[in-house]
């Protein structure tokens, strides 16, 4: 029969202090390799999240199923304080999944759709990501890519669009590999 589907909304918070990217190579924030982003770096237009299952998050296994793929129209930031500098927020998108808990990875300006009609998993859209992020052409910064820096998870209990299922995203521009 039909399954029931879910609004959803995403929150990007970007923390206050000058917005940074990973410039280390074994990844993650504790490195001493963070220099200063720019604004059109840290500036977020539209968003794509990934859903799956997974048992350790972003790194779960590679043959992860891809179970929806949901894109979000980003709405203009707002300035909340309280150690956040700017804070967007999507407008609801409906989600075809059964009720239950999923992981999301969430892809911050994406640029093109390459996924539509394509059966995918993790390991797929961690590729993707990859490549993506080291072909920017050095001139065009309108497709940042930015990934969720944590994993996100998010439960879906027949949501409406009134009340979705929100998750708050903190991302960070991609610059080491996700696995």
């Amino acid at each position: 029969g039909m399954s029931p589907a879910s609004y959803v909304s995403l929150s990007f918070a970007s923390p206050q202090g000058a917005p940074t990217r990973s410039n280390n190579p074994t990844g993650g924030e504790t490195g001493d390799g963070q220099e200063k982003g720019q604004g059109y770096e840290n500036a977020i237009t539209s968003a794509v999240a990934f859903f799956y299952q997974g048992n350790n998050g972003v790194n779960s296994d590679g043959s992860t199923k891809i179970m929806a793929v949901a894109t979000f129209n980003v709405e203009s930031p707002t300035e909340p304080g309280n150690g956040i500098d700017r804070k967007y927020t999507t407008s609801p998108q409906q989600v075809d999944l059964e009720n239950g808990t999923y992981n999301v990875l969430v892809v911050a300006n994406y640029g093109a759709d390459w996924w539509t009609g394509k059966t995918l998993t993790l390991a797929d859209v961690r590729n993707h990501i990859q490549t993506t992020a080291w072909t920017a052409s050095g001139s065009d910064y309108s497709n940042f890519v930015m990934t969720s820096a944590a994993d996100a998870t998010l439960t879906l209990n027949s949501n409406s669009e009134d009340d979705p299922a929100t998750a708050t995203v903190d991302v960070e521009r991609m610059a080491a590999r996700l696995d």
